[in-house]
């Protein structure tokens, strides 16, 4: 059992690389892979997620797979009793209906609350995640001035990590650059601005990529 949790989450983590190259077909194999190591117990929630965020990628917010698999994970995350599953699902969930036209469907209160759960987990990742979606959320509605105030403070968290716990982000961090950057200028910020320096900065060093 432990091997194959082991494996899935091996399996899982090579989906989200190939996920965030673009590389979908293979992304797609190695999901099938983690599915089938899964089955039906611990880490579907999870994995239901995954498979989410991959059809999002690859077919847009107007994928039905992506809107069906993150009401799932949120369910199966509530079987699962794993609160941090399912405020990433609701989250994200929030964002893909704001993303297709149905911004009413998402209350703002609950995308907060599922943000505080993910900032108060202790998991930088999930942290660093949640504060780009809530950026990406304000910004789709209309709220750029607080979209830029959250993704300074993404920003400035993502600096403190990288010089003093490198290596915290994990992978989240080399798969989701190039998302911070495109949400970066879509806001229009002064190309001075602190942030867009450090992004910048990243882009002209590869290495960094690594976590190196």
């Amino acid at each position: 059992q432990g091997n194959a949790e082991l494996l899935a989450r091996a399996y899982g983590s090579l989906a989200n690389m190939h996920r965030a190259r673009g590389r979908f077909e293979q992304a797609a194999q190695a999901r099938e892979t983690q599915g089938t190591l899964v089955g039906q117990g611990e880490g579907r929630a999870e994995l239901l997620f995954e498979t989410a965020m991959d059809a999002w990628q690859r077919h847009g917010p107007a994928s039905r797979e992506a809107r069906e698999m993150l009401r799932w994970s949120g369910q199966a995350a509530a079987g699962e009793d794993d609160r941090l599953t399912a405020a990433r699902a609701a989250l994200q969930l929030c964002l893909l209906e704001v993303e297709r036209g149905e911004g009413s469907a998402c209350a703002d209160d609950a995308a907060r609350s599922a943000q505080q759960v993910l900032r108060d987990s202790g998991v930088p990742r999930l942290a660093a995640e949640a504060g780009l979606a809530r950026s990406r959320l304000l910004r789709r509605t209309g709220r750029s001035v607080e979209a830029r105030g959250e993704l300074n403070r993404l920003l400035d968290d993502l600096q403190w990590y990288r010089r003093f716990l490198p290596g915290a982000l994990g992978a989240w961090y080399p798969e989701s650059l190039a998302a911070l950057a495109r949400e970066y200028f879509a806001l229009a910020l002064d190309g001075d601005a602190p942030g867009a320096r450090f992004l910048l900065e990243e882009a002209r060093h590869p290495h960094a990529l690594s976590g190196r």
